[in-house]
């Protein structure tokens, strides 16, 4: 999937600078135990990050707080601008983070390809000619030809094309942070490599990306910065390319 050069498209104009995890607890109401413990964690505008982590570590659930889907049981998410303004209201974090589910096919619900990825820039206000203008940009970025694609129906998509097309729907909006939940499964080598150069993208445009799951290669090869969560906590953060 080859990038476009119109990146403007999507309109990134960030408003806040960092995404601010302060001593963040999380339990599940069934749970005998907290999966988050006292968590502490930044994501830059402009900085790739990735979140690594043994399995049932609490890598998605990290994600799905910072994306406001969840409230932390204690603790602090928040979103700051460049004069350190805390907004902790997790309604602004539904709007301004961008979030891929590790299993995009859950995500997918409209009629065709156009509509499931027009869904939410509409629900933004976005009107034509724009709307299908970013809906044939987010395409054409993840690597489905807007022509070929748009009017089919996403649940009769490959794995790799359900994949692409949960990608293309959240970089169809105007976000400020994206956070990608394991990413690279279901790509070939050319999706891998063409989903690291959409990330990069989304940086120089001012977007801060955080990358979950375990594959460290892919990790090492994008980010800025290498988390690792273990029995709850943040037990690492070190430059990708030292880890």
């Amino acid at each position: 999937m080859d990038l476009v050069d119109e990146v403007d498209i999507v309109g990134v104009r960030p408003k806040y600078v960092c995404l601010d995890v302060k001593d963040v607890v999380f339990r599940y109401p069934t749970a005998a135990t907290d999966i988050l413990s006292g968590v502490s964690f930044k994501l830059f505008s402009g900085e790739i990050a990735a979140l690594t982590g043994p399995s049932a570590a609490g890598k998605s659930t990290f994600g799905m707080l910072l994306k406001g889907f969840l409230a932390p049981t204690g603790g602090e998410i928040a979103l700051l601008d460049a004069n350190g303004h805390r907004t902790i209201v997790a309604e602004e974090r539904l709007k301004l983070v961008g979030w891929t589910d590790g299993r995009p096919e859950r995500q997918i619900f409209a009629a065709t390809v156009f509509a499931e990825v027009a869904f939410a820039p509409r629900r933004q206000g976005l009107k034509e000619p724009m709307l299908s203008s970013r809906v044939e940009w987010a395409l054409g970025q993840v690597g489905l030809d807007p022509i070929h694609f748009k009017e089919r129906l996403p649940l009769g998509l490959s794995g790799g094309e359900k994949r692409r097309l949960g990608l293309a729907g959240v970089i169809a909006m105007d976000c400020i942070f994206y956070i990608f939940d394991d990413p690279t499964a279901g790509l070939d080598d050319d999706g891998v490599e063409s989903l690291g150069r959409l990330i990069q993208s989304l940086a120089e445009n001012g977007c801060g990306v955080l990358l979950l799951g375990q594959d460290i290669d892919f990790f090492r090869s994008i980010t800025n910065t290498l988390w690792r969560l273990e029995a709850g906590k943040m037990v690492l953060k070190a430059p990708s390319a030292y880890t």
